[in-house]
């Protein structure tokens, strides 16, 4: 994989970008700013696009121990399994190092 790109969720002030924005402003959560940039992500809801179901995702590394964190910390809205199930991108065959322009 060279790259990739993840469409920006703001959208044009239509309806649901206001509706999205009001949720956002009277989130839960305990926090100086409550505006799209700081909690934008979390009360999209219904709004969004699911990228684990739209998209076929992989993880480069286990990351079962920091899910389990996760959801012991808090309410995440995407099923627990779900986010288990993601296939694991095996070891690299071959490689080359990456240099550094600065």
């Amino acid at each position: 994989m060279k790259s990739l790109e993840i469409p920006p969720a703001k959208i044009s002030p239509t309806r649901p970008f206001r509706e999205w924005e009001s949720r956002a402003l009277e989130s839960e959560f305990d926090i100086f700013e409550k505006d799209l940039d700081s909690v934008g992500l979390w009360t999209l809801g219904e709004l969004g696009e699911n990228y684990l179901e739209k998209f076929n995702p992989l993880c480069i590394s286990n990351l079962k121990e920091e899910i389990e964190e996760i959801y012991s910390l808090t309410f995440p809205k995407v099923p627990k399994e779900r986010l288990l199930s993601i296939k694991r991108w095996g070891k690299a065959r071959e490689y080359r190092d990456i240099k550094s322009k600065y």
